[in-house]
């Protein structure tokens, strides 16, 4: 309702036979400032007196907008004949500016039906802006562009070859490090007790798919052997023609079969040939033999 209707409204409520003095009742609204920053809260009081016998209707909070309020205390009292009703509320104003919260008014009825209405004057706050001067307030974005979040999708590709990147250069250092634990136990053990020992490993994996394994792991045995058993340490690092060619095999029994065996296994390593069970076997069988044929003739 404008304030134009309701102002005709109470003229029409004056000019009737029901309405009673205002003296009857009497509004009023206090605030603890005059000015303050948007947004902080401040109290505000609505008092309202009525003549003992008056019924008093509630206080609507909203006609008190566009303070935006919140109960704090009610309390009621007896003074000269009247009944004093004081309501305290948090408020806040959230615009900036000039701000009028215009005349509200309170209203009681007597038993024989009249009824009184009054006013309270309007009230007037000045709200200041908290923002520095010259701020609008508009959002403020980087100079920049921003940083892409983080997508495990994109990440992916990089995170797979690292991964395999780590897993490859474990699996080399695992290897190199059995390698040496392996040269260390060949001085430590009889050479001949340490090839038997490396060939049960390697009769077990005759069926093994692996042909380049096998044959890696099956060289490494054998130079191993013929670097201890025949006192040969340069066969350790020496490629299959450099063996073949040390004195130490030349009267060696089952030559051939070695000299066999070495091509077959640089075949697997390097030319990716394939060993199937009955070549492994052989090859388990010769160097069995040649073990064999070292051991008898050791002093």
């Amino acid at each position: 309702m404008s304030r134009a209707v309701f102002f005709a409204a109470v003229l029409s409520l004056a000019a009737s036979a029901n309405i009673r003095a205002q003296d009857d009742l009497w509004f009023r609204i206090e605030s603890s400032v005059r000015s303050v920053a948007c947004g902080e809260a401040f109290d505000v009081r609505v008092i309202v007196g009525a003549r003992e016998g008056l019924d008093v209707e509630a206080i609507d909070p909203a006609s008190l907008r566009p303070l935006r309020l919140r109960a704090k205390a009610d309390t009621t009292e007896a003074r000269d004949g009247f009944v004093v009703r004081s309501l305290t509320y948090e408020a806040r104003a959230v615009d900036a500016g000039p701000l009028v919260v215009e005349a509200p008014f309170a209203r009681a009825r007597a038993a024989d039906g009249s009824s009184v209405v009054a006013f309270a004057d309007d009230l007037e706050l000045d709200v200041r802006e908290v923002l520095p001067e010259g701020d609008d307030g508009a959002l403020e974005l980087p100079a920049g562009p921003l940083p892409r979040p983080f997508s495990l999708r994109r990440a992916a590709p990089s995170l797979g070859l690292g991964l395999a990147l780590v897993l490859g250069a474990s699996w080399f250092v695992r290897q190199r490090l059995r390698e040496a634990a392996s040269r260390r136990a060949a001085f430590v053990e009889p050479p001949a007790a340490v090839a038997r020992r490396q060939l049960e490993d390697l009769r077990a994996r005759l069926g093994d798919g692996d042909s380049h394994r096998f044959a890696a792991d099956f060289g490494t045995a054998l130079q191993t052997f013929l670097a201890r058993g025949l006192d040969t340490p340069q066969a350790l690092v020496s490629a299959r023609e450099e063996i073949l060619r040390l004195p130490a095999l030349a009267e060696l029994p089952g030559r051939e079969c070695l000299v066999r065996a070495l091509a077959d296994l640089d075949a697997a390593k390097f030319a990716g040939a394939d060993l199937d069970r009955a070549r492994r076997a052989e090859l388990c069988a010769a160097f069995e033999e040649l073990v064999a044929a070292v051991e008898v003739g050791s002093p």
